[in-house]
């Protein structure tokens, strides 16, 4: 028999959570389960059973995200999908996403976002890659960048005045920034608790605060160091974590100082959007070494034309794009997008369309991290008319390109 999928009860609660922590490889402790017990919202969650036996589960909460515009727009953040390693590649992460996505539309959700997958399920149900994580290393020069003239300042600060400081900044932040989502006040509690499992980078964390010269708070930086032997080489490299900058005299202040900390040989960073500038400064053309840049949120559109209303585009224009989604088929058929460069509507219609494509690619562009003449050359559009997809490429376009800090 297949795999009972349902919502879990209240007295499953323990449960439920010993599954996701025993699906990452960690045994559930006393204090892991009285923490992470307030973390779901137990009428968003799904467990699988097998004769009875819960083998796997997975949860959303309702968040927001900014989109182009830049605007807010109501998400679902899907939890990770954990299943227990002997209920692995049987099919059951897919009747999570059957049951979890039609939910998620009775709901109202516009639409569901989750985090680097190394699985391929996601994008089988409508998930597109729509923000990427650029990872670069560095090896500075000796030569000090601080004689700068520069109206910001950066300091040190303790974990009080962090906790007081950094979830203003980074709430002013996001909701500039494509791509990023909303921090819960769960979210932060963790955060600041700094367990090592999560760490990137070894050791505690150092936060720095830029201010301008009137005094506001105009950007954080918190980073980690890996130590090397005492005497030759205390500091081996520096783990940027998160770089959040108001403007770009903050970014390069904050890259100044990890670029003369004198003794780290190395200045490593794993999330950078994938335009940050720091390829380009001076001080680093030479030394940058882009290592990675990976896929990170992956986004589903849940609404579609709601969900393209939400969002503010570059250009005036109207076009009809051809939609197809297998999963949620409510969704699919074909649209009218317009939009005058300030408002749009999105409806639908039975003129000929201009441009056809999944929801999945529908979904890599919403954020603007591709545009659909990339996704025509790889073959996952297709367009009817010579000029439709340089007229939502216009439309779409958006900077700063689309970037995601938070993981969970």
């Amino acid at each position: 028999m297949p795999p009972v999928i349902r919502p879990v009860r209240p007295q499953e609660v323990t449960e439920f959570m010993t599954v996701l922590e025993t699906a990452t490889g960690r045994h559930a402790t006393a204090q892991f389960l009285e923490n992470a017990a307030t973390a779901y919202d137990f009428d968003r969650t799904l467990a699988a059973f097998d004769g009875g036996t819960m083998v796997g589960g997975t949860a959303s909460e309702l968040i927001e995200l900014t989109v182009p515009g830049p605007v807010t727009v109501p998400a679902a953040k899907i939890a990770l999908t954990g299943l227990l390693p002997t209920h692995r590649k049987k099919g059951i992460a897919s009747l999570f996403f059957r049951e979890q996505l039609p939910d998620l539309q009775r709901r109202g959700d516009l639409v569901a976002v989750l985090t680097t997958s190394q699985s391929g399920v996601p994008a089988r149900h409508g998930f597109g890659v729509a923000t990427r994580a650029m990872a670069i290393d560095l090896s500075p020069s000796r030569q000090s960048r601080r004689g700068d003239e520069s109206s910001v300042g950066v300091r040190m600060v303790d974990q009080p005045e962090a906790k007081r400081t950094l979830p203003a900044i980074f709430e002013q932040h996001r909701r500039t920034q494509p791509g990023q989502v909303s921090r819960s006040k769960v979210f932060w509690e963790k955060w600041f608790s700094d367990p090592p499992l999560l760490r990137i980078g070894p050791s505690e964390r150092f936060v720095v605060l830029a201010g301008s010269r009137s005094g506001d708070c105009v950007g954080y930086l918190t980073y980690r160091l890996s130590y090397g032997p005492l005497r030759e080489r205390p500091v081996d490299s520096l783990f940027v974590e998160d770089l959040i900058a108001l403007n770009s005299e903050a970014h390069r202040a904050f890259w100044a100082y990890c670029l003369d900390f004198d003794q780290a040989a190395q200045v490593r960073a794993w999330n950078l959007a994938v335009d940050d500038p720091i390829c380009w400064m001076p001080s680093t053309m030479r030394s940058a070494e882009v290592t990675s840049v990976r896929p990170f949120l992956y986004l589903r559109l849940i609404d579609v034309p709601a969900a393209l209303e939400a969002r503010r585009y570059a250009a005036g224009d109207a076009i009809v794009l051809q939609v197809d989604d297998p999963v949620l088929t409510d969704n699919a058929g074909r649209y009218l997008l317009r939009s005058d460069g300030v408002q749009a509507s999105c409806e639908r219609t039975d003129e000929p369309w201009d441009v056809a494509l999944s929801v999945t690619e529908l979904a890599a562009a919403y954020l603007g991290d591709v545009d659909f003449t990339t996704l025509a050359r790889a073959g996952r559009a297709r367009c009817s008319r010579a000029d439709g997809l340089a007229r939502l490429d216009a439309m779409f376009a958006s900077r700063p390109a689309p970037w995601t800090v938070t993981d969970w």
